[in-house]
This record gives C-alpha cells, structure tokens and sequence, in this order.
C-alpha cells in the first residue's frame, strides 16, 4: 500500500513538473512573439519616419531651389552693408521671406522631423550669411512689435549652423573625396561612345537599326548632340 502511495505521488510530481515546464516553454514563447512583435513595429516606425522625412527634404529643396527662392536671396545678399533705412522695400520683402523660409527649417530640425545635419553642412554658411545680413530686421520687428519670438526658429537654426560649421568637415572637403576625383581624373577627357548614350535618351532622334549604315551627316550630328 505505502509502494502505491509513493508510485501515486511520484507520478503526480512528474505530471506537476511537466506542466510547470510546459508554463514555462508557454511564457518564453509568448515573450520571444512579444519581443519579434515589438522589434517589427519599431522597423515599421523607423521605414515609416525615414520615408516622411524624406519627403520634408525633398519638399525644402524644391522650395530653396525654386527660381523665386533663388531671386528672393540675391535680393537679400544685395543688402550686405547696408543699413537697414537704405533697404529698398524689394530687398525688405525678400529677406522676410528667406528667413521665414529658413525658419521653417529651424522648426524641422528642432522638433527633430528632419534629423539629418548634413542638411546644415550644406546650406549652414547661406543660413549664417542671411542671418548676419538680416539681423538689424529681425530686432526692429521684435522691438516695435514686442515679440521677442519672431524668426526665433531662424534665429535657432542659424546659431546651430554657425556652431557645426567649427566641429563638422563637409564631405567634398574630406580626404575620401580627393581620393575620388584623383581616381576618376581622366573623366575630362575619357571617350563616351554618344551614340549609345543617345539611345537611351527619351529626347533622342531616331537611330537606323543595327546592320544599317549611318548616314555621314547624322554620324557627325549624334557625335555633337
């Protein structure tokens, strides 16, 4: 009786100690499916972000490289020196314009939307040239308006740009790319064949096909095309 007693009760510990494995293997499992989930959602997150910040980038450029943003700085740099009585209205308007537009990109790089500071690298000494020239502006606004904040995000951004411009090398200033251009020196000079760059040019006149012989007048046009 007391040998079936004990065979009862080593059996039920096994059974216990199977199903306390069986709850453990549950839980790893369900952590391991927890911590892949979590993992997937923050690559979605990251994918997600990158995409929309390259989008912001995108939309800035076009908006800095657009003809009107280009006439709107030469404006503005045509005040250099000048005090701000002597502005003409047109160069008033357009350095308004600049900062604003500089400022949306201080707001960017603040809240971090953008978080690239090659950004800056690049257009840091425009953004420190047109605050140096618009500074007398900026004060008259806050001074006769009262509102220390305005073009705070452009002031922000371009004290940011001046303090990189002393710690970050642009890349087309690194040795890595005078390692290029010596590598890809004879680029000048090297032989392209153009008639094959031609044909993959949407733009490109029609080419007779191959086994045909070229016309002489229309070798020599599809040379200097």
């Amino acid at each position: 009786m007391a040998m079936a007693n004990r065979a009862i009760y080593f059996a039920d510990s096994i059974e216990g100690a199977m199903s306390d494995a069986m709850q453990i293997a549950i839980s790893m499992v369900a952590s391991a499916v927890a911590t892949l989930s979590a993992l997937i959602a923050y690559h979605q997150y990251r994918k997600t972000r990158s995409i929309a910040e390259a989008q912001l980038i995108t939309r800035t450029l076009d908006q800095y490289f657009s003809q009107e943003m280009v006439d709107a700085r030469v404006l503005t740099y045509g005040a250099v020196g000048k005090a701000l009585q002597d502005w003409t209205p047109e160069e008033y308007v357009a350095t308004e314009r600049v900062m604003k537009s500089f400022g949306e990109l201080g707001f960017l790089l603040k809240n971090k939307h953008i978080t690239s500071k090659e950004f800056l690298v690049w257009w840091g000494p425009t953004i420190v040239a047109v605050y140096q020239i618009g500074k007398p502006l900026i004060e008259y606004r806050r001074s006769t308006e009262g509102v220390g904040s305005h073009f705070i995000y452009f002031e922000w951004v371009a004290r940011q740009a001046y303090l990189l411009s002393g710690k970050r090398t642009p890349w087309f200033s690194r040795a890595k790319w005078e390692r290029i251009k010596k590598r890809s020196a004879d680029i000048e000079t090297a032989t392209q064949d153009v008639l094959k760059v031609g044909q993959k040019r949407p733009h490109a006149p029609a080419v007779p096909g191959k086994g045909k012989k070229i016309p002489a007048l229309i070798q020599t046009f599809l040379r200097n095309w």
